[in-house]
């Protein structure tokens, strides 16, 4: 998340499949369950995980999701 300037705040989301193959692959500590609409993870709430998160390739860089403030 980068802070709002101008009203504007940019938020960057996990690549959720990048995630459920480290689950997978052990990378990550977490379980991945096959659902209607693609897998769902549920990461393990483990120290372990939180710096590997930190990792960009974790991460949708390319695609933020931007959020704006209009005046009332």
């Amino acid at each position: 998340m980068r802070s709002a300037k101008d009203g504007i705040l940019y938020t960057w989301n996990l690549n959720h499949d990048t995630v459920a193959a480290a689950i997978q692959s052990g990378q990550l500590q977490g379980t991945v369950k096959p659902g209607k609409d693609g897998a769902h993870s549920h990461l393990a709430s483990t120290p372990a995980n939180y710096t590997k998160l930190l990792e960009p390739q974790f991460w949708n860089w390319s695609e933020p999701t931007c959020l704006k403030r209009e005046k009332e």
